[in-house]
């Protein structure tokens, strides 16, 4: 006989914001993915909805409705954080966890064997409960011979409640239908047919039921009849290819650092390479003794590989960088990918300097920092000192060369070195400059601080070719230096 065990999380985007500020416990509050004010509100509390707030009103109305609503904004990352959290937790308990996500957060639990571990499953289930409420949670256990039945129980046990069950005909029938898997406006049409409970929804005809609610809602009437065949589908944890080390007394020296980092890279190379991987990136984690704090990087080598000489290169870089310390752990963790990938090219036509560069352009990274490394991005706007920002370059796109033009020939390239700020050129050197071309004008912003410009290109007496400009109200027709061609 199958056994299931269902541990549901009731409104766990509200339970992670109340557990993340406790001032908040005793107000009104909402939660919503998106922070404007027209977001729709996709969890409120029972404070909430006493006072007319309702999910899926926007959140600049509620607040009307409501002036003491808190509406907090849950993005995904920290849903995922907190439910990587919870089924890390589970798996203390039961070996074969499966995550449910509809309608709320629940996890299904294998609970067959463990009762000699536990005592029975009545104590099983109070620690399971019990070590929830450790992390902040509340969670409502229940148990029963059916999948359908324990997620049933499990979502309508009352606060700091659990159920269990031995699959008694019609022990579910008295629950409402938002113990199911069905959106509000099912279940409003089917209350108003007299189905407001599970009993009653059992009691529909299929037929009907399927025409007027679609092939879902039926299909989860038959699971309630006759019980859902479905095995527990647990999901296996992406391997983790990471190891510590520990320093007693405190590593002062990078050698010493450097020499156990090598070691662990060693027995981790050798892990990934028999299971067809190569070395990506590695992060590092640093944890300080005085004072106690901890310092991560990641270190990307010029392309995936299995030498064990090329991140400990990277390695000794970003030590030497750091400030002279007592570390009392060191945490490595290697991010795989499938092994022999295509080496990155970095310009294109010289295939044999890229790898080289490749290097190069890691090790500056690995000293210095992610952003040491920087190219120029176009931006959307008019004016040539914003038409561009820098970035952190990830990786070297190839150089395209520019299209030739119908006579097979490449087209010349201006190239205008820009000054971040023009400068005011000096009179004496305004009056020897020889005008080539211009004025060009340009006006932009016109909206909100009018600029408006008239760009000349000029010969200085040194030959050089310069790019300036005078403002349109400018009086004294002062003379800027924008580029240098």
């Amino acid at each position: 006989m199958d056994r299931w065990a269902c541990v549901d999380l009731p409104a766990l985007p509200l339970q992670i914001v109340r557990r993340d500020h406790p001032d908040w416990r005793h107000r009104p509050l909402a939660v919503t993915s998106h922070d404007t004010p027209h977001a729709p509100l996709e969890w409120t509390c029972p404070r909430a909805a006493a006072a007319g707030v309702q999910v899926g009103a926007r959140a600049a109305v509620a607040t009307a409705v409501c002036p003491e609503l808190v509406v907090a904004h849950m993005v995904s990352s920290r849903l995922e954080e907190a439910l990587e959290q919870c089924r890390a937790l589970l798996d203390r308990f039961s070996p074969r966890v499966e995550t449910v996500r509809a309608p709320g957060t629940s996890f299904l639990l294998d609970p067959r064997g463990l009762m000699r571990l536990f005592g029975s499953e009545r104590q099983w289930r109070a620690q399971i409960e019990a070590a929830f409420k450790e992390i902040g949670f509340t969670a409502h256990v229940a148990l029963a011979d059916n999948r359908v039945v324990a997620m049933a129980l499990s979502r309508s046990a009352p606060a700091g409640g659990a159920a269990e069950s031995n699959h008694r005909e019609g022990e579910i029938d008295h629950l409402p239908l938002s113990v199911l898997d069905l959106d509000g406006d099912s279940r409003a049409a089917l209350s108003r047919l007299g189905a407001s409970t599970i009993g009653q929804f059992k009691r529909l005809p299929g037929g009907g039921l399927a025409l007027r609610f679609g092939p879902e809602t039926a299909h989860l009437q038959r699971l309630l009849r006759d019980g859902d065949p479905r095995p527990l589908h647990p999901a296996r944890p992406a391997p983790s290819y990471s190891s510590t080390v520990s320093f007693e007394p405190p590593a002062r020296s990078s050698a010493q650092l450097l020499r156990n980092a090598r070691e662990l890279l060693a027995a981790l190379l050798r892990d990934i390479a028999r299971r067809g991987l190569a070395l990506r990136a590695l992060r590092v984690t640093l944890t300080f003794k005085t004072p106690p704090t901890k310092t991560s990087r990641t270190l990307t080598p010029a392309a995936p590989g299995l030498d064990l000489e090329i991140p400990c290169e990277l390695m000794q870089l970003y030590l030497d960088s750091l400030e002279r310390g007592e570390i009392s752990d060191m945490h490595l963790e290697i991010e795989p990918v499938p092994a022999e990938p295509e080496q990155l090219s970095i310009f294109l036509g010289r295939q044999g300097s890229a790898p080289a560069i490749a290097r190069a352009v890691a090790r500056i990274r690995a000293a210095y920092g992610p952003s040491s490394v920087s190219r120029a991005r176009l931006s959307n706007t008019f004016l040539p000192e914003r038409a561009y920002r820098f970035e952190p370059i990830q990786t070297w796109p190839p150089q395209k060369k520019p299209p030739p033009d119908s006579a097979g020939v490449t087209p010349p390239t201006v190239v205008r070195a820009l000054q971040s700020r023009p400068s005011p050129v000096p009179r004496a050197l305004a009056r020897r400059l020889k005008p080539l071309t211009g004025p060009q004008r340009l006006e932009v912003e016109w909206w909100a601080t009018p600029v408006c410009r008239d760009y000349h290109y000029l010969q200085g007496p040194d030959g050089r070719v310069l790019w300036a400009y005078r403002h349109r109200d400018d009086r004294r027709e002062r003379l800027y230096l924008h580029a240098e061609i």
